[in-house]
């Protein structure tokens, strides 16, 4: 499995932590004590693999409806702007791209 990289990293790296707050929380609240590390090793090996394919795909979803957008934009948009505006849709290919690697 391919490596996250960059601001796609920190975003997985934040939600996987707040799950694992969640999870580690009911868990507890259900067996009445603090489970601790025992719930977040019960996240990870139930939940860890699913959740990270899920994130990919969620991910790689919302890059290409931004792409589609950009693209639309980018023909109505002034002679000044529209560098800018393909200097983004070249990012976002980059990060389509890499979503596609991390799926494989």
């Amino acid at each position: 499995m391919k490596r996250l990289k960059g601001e796609h990293q920190r975003k997985y790296l934040k939600r996987v932590v707040h799950e694992i707050e969640v999870h580690k929380y009911l868990q507890s609240e259900k067996a009445g004590r603090d489970l601790g590390n025992e719930a977040v090793t019960d996240w990870v090996q139930k939940y860890g693999k699913s959740f990270r394919r899920q994130f990919v795909s969620q991910d790689h979803k919302m890059a290409i409806k931004n792409l589609e957008r950009l693209r639309v934009v980018v023909k109505k948009a002034s002679a000044e702007l529209k560098p800018v505006i393909e200097a983004l849709i070249d990012e976002i290919e980059d990060e389509v791209e890499e979503a596609e690697d991390l799926q494989e």
